[in-house]
């Protein structure tokens, strides 16, 4: 099976999925990312093996030896990380300046780059990126075409450069200014058209997936099918029928040889062999066993109710915060991507409410604090979750009557994310 057009890289930001260039040489693009560390290793060897001839042929004063040493440990801390960087050149993007991120979309594309596109456009971005991922990683793709596959790669890749290519447009209908201009009208259209070219290649990209699953499904079916009858095939029907007639046969044997013993050793009468009055006094006495054993578990069931609500308020406190702790998260991470403190404010606020009551969290009182630091890009937005739960159903343990969780989570601001300034009546 060939690359995944599709990785998960490491970035300042986070983790985030990459669409890489149709046709890139990975390899080569490694080589790119280390030559810089190589020609230091190369370098450095050259100047320890002329230190090293010089040491040869001459005889020369201790201070070479020191520039020996410096030499080789040179050399070994320039190869190291040159090893390093070869190997994690897809995948680790978290140092600056990164030298395949220099101009979005050069090599590849990430959520990160889509920094002016509208929330419900960026959701679908992220929904083609992660489409193409499944169906190149199917373990049944190896039955499609392989042009098949490429078109799918293109079309996601074409699909999401121009998208990007909007985005200068997009800022600048955020100016005020562009409401008197002539070419307004024509230019959200033009966005208009190329956000339902987005949806359409969702929907035809959805569409392939849901066949290659389907496909994935019937193949299952029909090993599994295989199996079954490989399974049937093998069962030996005859061994069944022998197998009963053995286990029919072994209590018979058994009863005739303990019988003959029980006579040989004068050891009495089974169970079963004794009268209805012996039987009676026996059952009497083993129903009195009972009646105490029911008296002690009498005495054990309030502590066990105690004990098994003490459990209960133990899950209950520790999924309740987690949940809090989920809630905070999904909280700040809606804030950061908002334009305004007080559109942060009101989104975290809107995303906990909705985040508790999808996990089935009813709260007393909720609040939700929001601190922006002005959104500055590179900042962090900090949002403080507080739910106050009901522990009312518990009141058996002497447990207050509510409990208040608090979590709070930081979600950086995307450093990129366009700005609008005025410098000398030119926008900027």
């Amino acid at each position: 099976m060939s690359q995944s057009p599709v990785t998960e890289g490491e970035f300042p930001t986070g983790p985030e999925l990459m669409l890489w260039r149709p046709g890139l040489n990975r390899s080569r693009l490694r080589w790119r990312v280390v030559w810089w560390p190589v020609l230091r290793t190369l370098i450095a060897a050259a100047l320890a093996g002329a230190v090293l001839v010089a040491l040869v042929t001459h005889v020369l004063p201790p201070e070479f030896w020191l520039m020996v040493f410096v030499s080789v440990m040179l050399t070994g801390a320039s190869a190291v990380p040159a090893v390093v960087d070869y190997r994690c050149a897809e995948y680790d993007h978290q140092h600056r300046p990164c030298s395949l991120e220099r101009r979005s979309g050069e090599f590849f594309y990430r959520m990160g780059d889509f920094y002016e596109v509208p929330g419900f456009t960026l959701d679908c971005v992220r929904r083609i990126v992660a489409a193409v991922r499944r169906v190149h990683l199917s373990p049944d793709a190896t039955w499609l075409n392989p042009q098949q596959l490429h078109d799918i790669h293109q079309m996601a890749w074409d699909t999401l450069h121009m998208l990007y290519r909007t985005q200068v447009l997009r800022v600048a209908l955020a100016d005020p200014r562009c409401v008197q201009f002539d070419e307004v009208a024509r230019a959200r259209l033009h966005l208009a058209k190329v956000d339902d070219v987005v949806e359409r290649v969702l929907t035809s990209l959805l569409q392939a997936e849901l066949l290659v699953t389907s496909w994935e499904r019937k193949l299952d079916d029909a090993d599994l099918q295989g199996q079954l009858r490989e399974e049937l095939n093998r069962a030996t029907w005859e061994t069944i029928a022998t197998t009963l007639h053995q286990a029919d046969a072994v209590p018979e044997g058994i009863f005739a040889y303990v019988t003959a013993a029980r006579d040989l050793t004068n050891a009495g009468p089974f169970d079963w062999e004794l009268s209805p009055k012996r039987i009676a006094m026996r059952r009497s006495a083993r129903r009195e066993e009972r009646g105490s054993v029911a008296a002690e578990l009498t005495l054990l069931t309030p502590l066990l109710i105690l004990l098994l609500l003490l459990v209960v308020l133990c899950g209950r406190m520790v999924d309740t915060k987690l949940r809090i702790n989920d809630v905070a998260h999904q909280a700040a991470r809606a804030a950061s991507l908002t334009r305004t403190p007080s559109q942060a404010a009101a989104a975290a606020q809107s995303t906990a409410a909705a985040a508790l009551a999808s996990a089935g969290i009813t709260c007393r009182h909720l609040g939700v604090a929001t601190d922006t630091n002005g959104l500055r890009p590179g900042s962090t937005i900090t949002v403080t979750v507080s739910c106050s739960v009901g522990l009312d159903d518990l009141t058996m343990l002497d447990v207050p009557g509510s409990r208040t969780f608090q979590s709070s989570f930081s979600s950086p601001v995307d450093a990129w994310r366009g700005t609008t300034t005025l410098v000398q009546g030119q926008t900027r």
